[in-house]
């Protein structure tokens, strides 16, 4: 090996300022294509944080429309059982007069 004169200490370290640019760039790239992706996964877990209020809201007012459908259907059975009874009050009545005939 020969000693480097000032030109090629010179031509060296521009060589290697060149390369260092290099990698910094290629840095820069990456990093920005990190912050994208970043970025997207942010926006991705507000959406899914969204879609789970929506969900939540949507399953609160199923349930709501469940308890409605059952009370109905309950009243509507008391209904019908009372309707029956009355029915059957007014048939006995009938029915014993037929037999005596």
């Amino acid at each position: 090996l020969r000693p480097l004169g000032l030109d090629g200490v010179i031509l060296s370290l521009i060589t290697e300022v060149s390369v260092l640019r290099s990698r910094v760039d290629k840095a820069a790239v990456e990093t920005s294509s990190l912050r994208s992706k970043q970025i997207c996964a942010v926006n991705e877990v507000g959406l899914l944080k969204s879609n789970a209020t929506k969900a939540e809201v949507r399953e609160a007012a199923l349930e709501r429309r469940l308890a409605a459908l059952e009370a109905d259907a309950e009243a509507r059975e008391v209904a019908f059982a009372r309707l029956l009874a009355a029915v059957e009050a007014r048939a006995a009545p009938a029915a014993s007069e037929h037999e005596l005939v």
